[in-house]
């Protein structure tokens, strides 16, 4: 083959294309073009072969030289990789850190659960960004710790109230008990020979028997409404029964004076239990008052609320503020001494909150007269629903 034409080169330039006129005849027939190298090392063409005009003598090459074209190339391929390293390792960046911010909140409730689980239930998790699955995980945990901390204070609140409740029990017995074993044991060692002596100590015991079979069902019924079994319930009169029992009242104190304020109230519960908060109410005005204090029961119907009102009203001596609010605890007395002296257990307003409560009702006890002075009063306030809780 012969250079016709080398365009574009320098004047030192002298490389051509190495093709040969077989490969260059293969080529003007498929129509290709194709790399070639040149008499020049590291210098490479690109050719195409087409068939010369009629009486050339032969085909005609055409080549370009792809040495910046190489080299733009190469320069581009360096470019792109450098570009892609950089995009990788901002995206590596990016990724660390929108993995770090999503941990976070994980990692925070993990050293939230290690401080709960050393006993430090007051730990809560810090709150995460709204709507996220962090977030919600978040404030359903806090949720369940709450509940936990609070299911734990009222097991620790009652596993307290069972020691109180047991010891006082155990007080509150040990003095009958101990009554009748040493009246038992001085009649087995001869003291009681004289009749009169005789019927004294059996007097006694038969007392401190009572008391204590007293106290006895107080404990049982206690338990028995703490147990929350729900009882018969009725369409029952208040108003009947109060009146009933400040009759019963009336035989055992004919002296006292009770006054009856009371209008035709209705509700359903159970008659005995009742009869049985009335009874104690009256009960404990009239014990723990002088004999000329008076007392009032008042059964109402409180028109805005609609429920039932039962009041027991005195004028006695009062209670502290203080002794108002333990007046329900069991075992719980104002005045000890007077309290056992008159057969009192401490129990009484302990058994009409458990039934108040069993009939989904309120009970509450207020100054009668804040300023009387030393005698203020105290009234004791009831209110119970009129229909089936």
């Amino acid at each position: 083959l012969s250079t016709l034409l080398v365009p574009s080169l320098g004047a030192e330039e002298t490389a051509v294309p190495e093709l040969g006129v077989e490969q260059a005849r293969v080529l003007a027939g498929s129509g290709r073009a194709i790399s070639v190298s040149s008499t020049v090392e590291g210098t490479e063409y690109r050719v195409a072969v087409q068939d010369g005009p009629t009486g050339s003598g032969g085909p005609v090459v055409v080549g370009v030289q792809l040495n910046d074209v190489n080299d733009v190339v190469g320069r581009l391929m360096w470019v792109l990789a450098v570009a892609s390293l950089l995009v990788l390792l901002l995206l590596g960046l990016v990724t660390w850190w929108v993995m770090r911010l999503g941990v976070r909140p994980l990692r925070q409730m993990t050293s939230a659960a290690t401080e709960v689980a050393t006993g430090d239930l007051t730990m809560r998790i810090p709150a995460a960004p709204a709507g996220t699955e962090a977030g919600e995980l978040g404030a359903a945990l806090n949720t369940m710790l709450q509940r936990i901390e609070e299911a734990l204070s009222q097991s620790r609140s009652s596993e307290q109230r069972l020691r109180r409740f047991l010891a006082d029990a155990s007080h509150e017995l040990r003095t009958p008990i101990t009554t009748i074993r040493g009246y038992a044991e001085l009649y087995r060692l001869g003291g009681l020979g004289d009749p009169a002596a005789l019927d004294a100590a059996i007097g006694r015991t038969e007392a401190e028997s009572i008391r204590m079979a007293r106290l006895v069902e107080d404990l049982l019924e206690l338990a028995r409404l703490d147990q929350g079994d729900q009882p018969a319930f009725s369409a029952v009169r208040l108003d009947r029964i109060a009146r009933d029992v400040v009759a019963d009242v009336g035989v055992v104190h004919p002296a006292r004076s009770i006054a009856m304020r009371t209008a035709a109230v209705e509700v359903m519960g159970n008659a005995d239990h009742l009869q049985q908060v009335v009874a104690n109410l009256v009960n404990n005005a009239v014990v723990h008052t002088p004999p000329d204090t008076p007392v009032a029961v008042d059964v109402s119907l409180d028109p805005i609320s609609g429920l039932a009102i039962l009041r027991v009203t005195d004028t006695g001596p009062g209670m502290s503020a203080a002794d108002m609010e333990r007046a329900f605890e069991r075992f719980h007395r104002a005045d000890p001494s007077r309290s056992r002296a008159s057969g009192g257990s401490g129990l009484g307003l302990a058994i009409v909150e458990a039934i108040v409560a069993e009939h989904r009702g309120t009970v509450r006890i207020d100054p009668t007269d804040p300023g009387a002075g030393t005698r203020p009063g105290i009234t004791v306030t009831v209110a119970l629903p009129t229909s089936a809780p």
